[in-house]
């Protein structure tokens, strides 16, 4: 069922469909709004080969046709990565904006993500890691009409693997044209949850709600278990009127305006014998789409 659709009757020019891993919307990373529409991009290159593999295909093919580096870099380079170009017209149709996306993007090189992987014997495993592991520009040119990135081959693996991981399905205009980072998080966040949990109600904990939406770093212990410090609304009162409030409204508005999938409504969950008030022990989700 999960193939790429045509654009929505009535949704939009720029509303149309992109098939993205679980893991890659539910991973810890502290991306911007225009981080987090440079990750989109690299998904968008890799939608053919994810609906090869769900139609069938052979996923270790489909990895090793990334692997060839047709694009003529050196083997000490790319190393076993694997290569993805991104042209500057799909980020942004302004020039003047070019160089401002490159250090947007080669700061990517330098923030971690970090997701579950799922080992060949069975087994899962955290990794903490970059999600672009290297960048490549060509020198000498004032103005870039594109340029490559390098992926981990996990990554790339993570993003095809039919083994163990699945996919959902995105409307990229919400990504590409939210005002506000955590309206993006929220949004990949929510939609990922629905599809998992396959329902359009569903709980998540308090502090798992924080690390998805930003407002806490998380940190690893020598296992790479995660471990958290809050650094933006450490109040339950201010993080629920900046983060979701702010990202509920834009989520309604794009959603009368036929931009959106869904928008959901919250309420505090509280465990027994503890008082309601301050943070809430687990946030319930309810979600409305034009699907219900």
């Amino acid at each position: 069922p999960l193939v790429t659709k045509p654009e929505l009757e009535g949704y939009g020019a720029r509303t149309s469909w992109l098939i993205q891993p679980l893991e890659v919307s539910t991973m810890y990373q502290e991306y911007g709004l225009s981080q987090i529409r440079a990750m989109l991009t690299i998904i968008r290159q890799m939608q053919d080969p994810i609906n090869n593999v769900i139609n069938g295909a052979d996923v270790k093919g489909q990895l090793e046709l990334f692997k060839q580096n047709d694009f003529g870099f050196d083997n000490d380079v790319v190393e076993d990565g694997v290569v993805i170009e991104l042209k500057m017209k799909e980020l942004t149709n302004d020039h003047t904006q070019y160089k401002a996306i490159r250090e947007v993007i080669a700061q990517m090189q330098k923030l971690n993500v970090s997701y579950t992987y799922h080992n060949s014997d069975g087994r899962d495993m955290r990794i903490v890691e970059p999600f672009i592991r290297k960048f490549i520009v060509p020198e000498g040119k004032q103005r870039i009409h594109s340029m490559h990135v390098v992926l981990s081959p996990q990554i790339a693996e993570m993003i095809i693997n039919m083994d163990g991981y699945s996919w959902h399905k995105i409307l990229e205009n919400v990504i590409l044209e939210s005002t506000n980072t955590v309206t993006q998080r929220l949004y990949l966040y929510l939609s990922a949850m629905r599809t998992k949990s396959n329902k359009r109600e569903f709980s998540v904990s308090t502090i798992e709600l924080r690390r998805q939406a930003g407002t806490t770093h998380v940190r690893y212990s020598d296992d790479n278990t995660p471990i958290d410090d809050k650094i933006g609304y450490k109040q339950w009162g201010m993080f629920a009127k900046n983060v979701l409030e702010v990202a509920k409204e834009e989520l309604k508005e794009k959603f009368n305006e036929k931009k959106c999938d869904f928008y959901f409504e919250w309420e505090p969950i509280y465990h027994v014998g503890r008082a309601k008030k301050g943070e809430p022990d687990m946030v319930r989700f309810l979600t409305f789409s034009f699907d219900d």
